[in-house]
């Protein structure tokens, strides 16, 4: 993993801590690099809460310590090359650091305990320092040798007769075409990290490698739950779209199904009323075969010429029309209204019509004389068989 997601040396915040007389001062730097070209960007901060501020959190950090208290020498380039340094004292309570030169080993080194008070309000970026640095040997630069270059209060010499190291008065020095005073620390730092040219660090190799590994997968991570989190925000707004255009296609749908169902009611309405009517129709008789034709016929064929008919009522109702009542006929019932001026015809055509093998039975239920008009109205009901 810690090749998968190696990070490039793109860019790096520098936190470049110098101890002075009363607290400590924090000249922050931002370089970024694209292809050949470092910019940088420097400022200088007294309180730890404007330094918060600037960080940016998807750059690793490195924190440099120099100033008051942190101790410089050159010595031999041997193993215990600390035993002729730190006297009287346990080197654990010490931090240090070394840059070899030709014939010589640049040191730096002071107690642990002020840099540990620092590192511990810088704790808002512990996840993203990659490396802490020590003294002001960063600013020496083998690719620069037989060319002195200076940093405020040292002067560094690659002349014929050897390596040097000198103190100077100046305290404003040209990097990157920036004038910088005591930020130059840090922007030759960041410098260094970019061109992968590390030195002055107080961590083993392992440590290093295990903090920048550890920056890179957080970033990783950070980027892949990001990625995440849009995917599913992305899932959430579509499908909330599509929802939406579900719920409208419903809406309509419902919308349909409620005229379809009103259409429906008024058909299942209008098929009970043909049905109602049509039962009304066969109870009423008028289905029946050759209903016309045949009792009229019949009746007509039969009726003597003295008689004139005035009404022909076949199957009449059995009773007056009431709501939500069953309607019913009389089914094997005719009835006949007329006059005469001649009473025996009227026992004549009874005598006919009960011959009809149709008839059941003829009765009189009407008869009444008119001595005005000279004739007589009578009405019968013929019985159906």
């Amino acid at each position: 993993m810690t090749q998968l997601f190696r990070h490039k040396r793109t860019g790096i915040q520098v936190i470049s801590v110098e101890f002075t007389e009363k607290v400590p001062v924090y000249h922050f730097a931002v370089l970024k690099k694209k292809g050949k070209t470092i910019t940088i960007e420097a400022e200088t901060h007294r309180e730890v809460e404007a330094l918060q501020k600037k960080v940016n959190r998807k750059l690793p950090v490195l924190v440099h310590f120099f100033g008051k208290g942190v101790l410089n020498r050159t010595v031999a380039p041997q193993d215990n090359y600390l035993d002729n340094l730190i006297v009287n004292a346990s080197k654990s309570d010490f931090i240090s650091a070394f840059q070899d030169a030709t014939n010589l080993r640049l040191v730096s080194f002071m107690r642990k305990e002020p840099a540990d008070e620092v590192i511990e309000k810088l704790n808002f970026c512990k996840d993203q320092v990659v490396d802490v640095l020590l003294g002001p040997f960063v600013a020496f630069r083998p690719d620069l040798e037989t060319v002195p270059v200076k940093v405020p209060g040292f002067e560094f010499d690659y002349g014929q007769t050897g390596f040097s190291v000198s103190d100077t008065k100046d305290r404003k020095v040209e990097f990157l075409g920036n004038i910088l005073g005591q930020e130059v620390f840090g922007a030759i730092a960041g410098w260094n990290y970019l061109n992968e040219k590390d030195r002055c660090s107080i961590l083993d190799e392992q440590e290093k490698e295990q903090r920048r590994a550890n920056f890179s997968d957080k970033r990783q991570f950070e980027k892949l739950g990001l990625f995440m989190l849009v995917f599913f925000l992305s899932a959430l707004l579509a499908n909330y779209f599509y929802q939406g255009n579900l719920l409208k296609k419903n809406a309509a749908i419902e919308d349909e199904i409620m005229i379809y169902s009103d259409n429906l009611n008024k058909i299942d309405l209008l098929d009970q009323e043909i049905k109602r009517k049509y039962q009304l129709i066969s109870t009423s008789g008028i289905l029946k075969h050759n209903y016309l034709s045949f009792y009229l016929d019949r009746i007509g064929k039969s009726l003597p010429t003295t008689i004139n008919l005035v009404e022909i009522r076949t199957f009449p109702l059995d009773k007056k029309l009431k709501q939500k009542v069953k309607t019913e006929f009389e089914q094997s019932s005719v009835y006949v209204s007329g006059t005469t001026n001649n009473t025996a015809s009227i026992d004549e055509w009874i005598a006919r019509l009960n011959e009809q093998n149709w008839v059941a039975k003829t009765e009189i239920l009407n008869f009444e004389r008119n001595p005005e008009k000279q004739n007589a109205s009578f009405t019968l009901r013929i019985r159906i068989r």
